[in-house]
């Protein structure tokens, strides 16, 4: 049976990603959305205001860019960016297309252009090297 309440938020009453974190953001602003280790060192804590902010961010710049509705590839490593990117994606009303990053070059560039992407977001300049020597190549 899927869970459709957990400490009295209902699920089911939020239809899109962007409504969750919206809410999050305003039941718990200051709560940890995200932890992670910057440098296999420092652990840093994002709130959910945070979150929120840099999703809106993102997402602002996609919509600037005319790059939605359609399908956005994201090619990276699990990072806060890459969380970020995924769900400022879907926030400017964008198909996220997820891409690992292990992938042979040659893949990479079929699964995009099979897909139809609009674009391509990355998440290091190893990658965009990857990518546009490959798709020069073809």
């Amino acid at each position: 049976m899927p869970i459709s309440e957990i400490r009295g938020v209902k699920f089911n009453s939020f239809q899109t990603i962007p409504e969750l974190i919206t809410y999050a953001c305003g039941k718990y602003p200051d709560r940890t959305a995200v932890s992670y280790y910057a440098d296999n060192v420092t652990i840093i804590n994002k709130s959910y205001t945070d979150l929120h902010k840099d999703v809106m961010h993102i997402a602002e710049y996609l919509r600037s860019q005319c790059v939605a509705p359609g399908r956005i590839c994201l090619l990276g490593e699990c990072s806060y960016e890459w969380i970020v990117s995924f769900y400022a994606i879907s926030w400017a009303g964008a198909t996220p297309v997820l891409i690992d990053c292990e992938l042979p070059d040659e893949d990479i560039c079929a699964l995009i252009n099979e897909v139809g992407a609009q674009c391509v977001m990355l998440d290091k300049a190893d990658n965009h090297k990857k990518l546009t020597g490959s798709l020069s190549e073809n």
